[in-house]
């Protein structure tokens, strides 16, 4: 039995459409996991520059705190008499 020329063009052209679709598929995929890829880079490195702003952020506060703690200390042992005003002093300047 013999395919009719017009038959095998129709086959090959169906066989050829078939063979781009699987590559433009294959493109769009590998194009999507990189994309991928890069947004969770993107977004690890967001992270860690987030959590460094933290750190920075509660260090500061507590050196703050510190001062304020050591500067009350020391109205304590000067002037207890003026220890309450110098505690609103400090919680004006912390808060």
């Amino acid at each position: 039995m013999t395919v009719a020329p017009l038959a095998r063009f129709r086959r090959a052209c169906l066989m050829s459409f078939a063979a781009v679709v699987v590559i433009v598929w294959g493109a769009v995929l590998i194009g999507v996991r990189g994309l991928e890829r890069r947004t969770i880079d993107e977004a690890s490195a967001d992270h860690r520059a987030l959590a460094q702003i933290l750190v920075e952020h509660v260090g500061s506060q507590i050196r703050a705190i510190d001062l304020a703690a050591l500067r009350l200390r020391d109205v304590w042992h000067d002037n207890p008499a003026q220890f309450a005003a110098e505690v609103e002093k400090q919680k004006a300047l912390l808060y």
